[in-house]
């Protein structure tokens, strides 16, 4: 939990921070990174140790195949809130404060909407949970 916890913070950190410089910027990634590499490496972990000894090269690329994945939609999410915000084309040449002052407003609401989402997937998970070490299914009746 503690890296989804220095994820979301540094998420809610980046949409404070967003007129504050780069130092505080800089601050709230490196806390993001470090709860990001605490999440996948966890979770590569698991999941190669819960593969049967001759498929963990399967499970190894699955996980790298949904950490990528993940990157795709993350991407597309801070993006899409990004464009939303905007409203118009950006114009070439120095903005106005005016306009830039909405395009922290769209980066504010986009990194909040991750923190969000990743607080709300981080909860998900921890209440899903499991001592479980069994790699079977279940048989449905």
């Amino acid at each position: 939990m503690a890296g989804a916890v220095a994820l979301t913070a540094s998420l809610v950190g980046l949409a404070v921070a967003a007129t504050d410089g780069y130092l505080a910027i800089a601050a709230a990634m490196v806390g993001m990174t470090l709860g990001l590499r605490v999440i996948m490496t966890i979770c590569a972990i698991a999941l190669v140790n819960a593969m049967p000894a001759n498929r963990t090269s399967i499970g190894a690329a699955l996980n790298d195949t949904a950490q990528e994945i993940g990157t795709c939609l993350g991407i597309a999410v801070i993006g899409t809130v990004l464009a939303a915000a905007m409203g118009a084309a950006l114009p070439a040449g120095v903005w106005s404060t005016a306009l830039a002052s909405q395009f922290f407003q769209g980066e504010r609401a986009a990194y909040l909407v991750l923190a969000v989402l990743a607080g709300v997937i981080s909860l998900y998970g921890a209440s899903t949970l499991t001592d479980s070490r069994d790699t079977k299914e279940s048989a449905r009746a």
